[in-house]
């Protein structure tokens, strides 16, 4: 892989820690999480969490995860939609 500017592994895991947010529920990405999003060494991916915590633009939660300043989880309101489900089946099981 080729070196990154400097800078840009900081925006690189801040927008991972954003998408991976959005795409699993609200729920905050583990270090290993991170590190295979951004193609980075764990090490550095801490090394960073901890600038972006330094510089307000994550914040550690009482449970050691990782949230975003000014950002807030709303979970999606399907009351009222009807059909079905568009979920791909998991493990060969289809949807009912």
């Amino acid at each position: 892989m080729a070196m990154r500017k400097r800078g840009e592994t900081l925006k690189l895991v801040l927008e991972a820690i954003a998408r991976f947010k959005a795409e699993n529920d609200g729920n905050s990405p583990t270090l290993a999480n991170l590190s295979e999003l951004t193609e980075t060494s764990g090490m550095n991916v801490y090394k960073h969490l901890r600038k972006l915590e330094e510089n307000g633009y994550i914040y550690r939660t009482r449970s050691g995860r990782w949230g975003l300043t000014g950002g807030e989880y709303v979970a999606p309101n399907f009351e009222g939609i009807e059909g079905e489900s568009l979920l791909k089946p998991k493990f060969g099981v289809s949807n009912p």
